[in-house]
């Protein structure tokens, strides 16, 4: 079937052989990064630039950054860094491991969600709550099984 898209772009990443991330958009003016299981890419942030919204994998939580580089998976601070660069509107943080029994923290850079930044709270089972800082004018959705997002609430 005709999907009527204006871009669809594959981004070579690095995890496996062939890996890809994506980026969609639509005349209608939507467009969509999905970053897929994948290290930190400037690649992707580059083609992605201007994006509503990047959703990315944020595997582990940035204290365990050596285990993210040696199984190709990104921390939930690389993902944001990753949304940052493409100036992405609305970043999405899914493929936790499952370590994390609640989402992974972020702030805003004034350690409050007062500023535009999300915050929402989470432990892992071995560390107090880890705070991961996101753009004051991002917002920042934690994904979990099943989630569905309607495109239009995404900046509520």
């Amino acid at each position: 079937a005709e999907l009527g898209l204006s871009r669809f772009e594959a981004v070579a990443v690095q995890h496996c052989p062939e890996a890809a991330a994506v980026i969609l958009a639509h005349p209608t003016g939507w467009s969509l990064a999905y970053s897929g299981d994948c290290r930190p890419s400037r690649q992707l942030a580059a083609a992605a630039r201007g994006v509503q919204v990047m959703i990315h994998e944020a595997t582990f939580e940035d204290d365990l950054a050596d285990h993210a580089v040696s199984k190709r998976h990104s921390t939930s601070g690389e993902a944001l860094r990753v949304a940052g660069e493409a100036a992405a509107e609305c970043t999405i943080l899914t493929h936790f491991s499952q370590r994390y029994p609640k989402a992974v923290a972020t702030r805003s850079p004034t350690d409050g969600p007062a500023a535009g930044g999300a915050q929402v709270s989470a432990r892992s089972p071995n560390s107090a709550a880890t705070a991961i800082t996101a753009a004051a004018d991002a917002t920042v959705i934690t994904a979990f099984d099943g989630m569905r997002v309607r495109w239009d609430r995404l900046g509520e």
